[in-house]
């Protein structure tokens, strides 16, 4: 796996989940705020040790919950990078791609990648308890699939990409790597026709 790859890698990886303690202590103590005030309401009147064994749960379950989006996207980008290699083994390139559903960031079971210096689209039917994909379709960047426009976020390290299949919407989210990002600029005005 080259530099590029494991630093585009690692980029998805801290999107999906941000591994950060001081917003695990933040949520833990925003949250122990909240209950104290809801004992309050219904006149519990807790003690010190419950307040301290509520902020410590708090805590684990934050901690937690970032740990496990954590390895569960590490593994979903090393399944779907592998099996791509074993499909193709001459890619110059993966791209992982991230979902939004509201607040929440997870990866899709798809991606970019490139070959020959074409884009493609490559759709995995990974089942839900399986780690590896079972197969998959590539689409090349052309006619059926178009990546339309690519907008930074103003907060995050990451592009919002708006594209379509077969004229559907479907928007998604790469890392910031301007290697990429120029890359994909460079198709957007001329998709790709034939594909060898």
């Amino acid at each position: 796996m080259s530099e590029q790859q494991t630093l585009l890698n690692s980029k998805a990886e801290l999107i999906v989940s941000s591994f950060n303690l001081i917003k695990i202590f933040a949520n833990a103590i925003i949250y122990s705020v909240v209950l104290f005030l809801g004992f309050l309401v219904l006149k519990i009147d807790p003690d010190w040790i419950t307040i301290i064994i509520v902020f410590i749960m708090l805590l684990v379950y934050f901690f937690m919950k970032d740990f496990m989006l954590y390895r569960q996207a590490k593994k979903a980008i090393r399944s779907q990078y592998d099996y791509l290699i074993s499909k193709r083994p001459n890619i110059s390139l993966y791209i992982p791609i991230i979902g939004k559903n509201g607040l929440m960031l997870y990866m899709k079971k798809a991606a970019l990648f490139i070959d020959n210096d074409h884009l493609f689209l490559e759709a995995f039917d990974q089942q839900a308890f399986k780690q590896t994909p079972t197969k998959s379709i590539s689409m090349p960047h052309g006619d059926d699939f178009i990546i339309k426009a690519l907008q930074p976020d103003k907060r995050k390290p990451y592009y919002l990409v708006t594209s379509s299949i077969k004229e559907h919407d479907y928007e998604f989210i790469i890392p910031d790597d301007q290697f990429v990002i120029d890359y994909i600029n460079s198709k957007i005005n001329t998709p790709d026709k034939e594909v060898v």
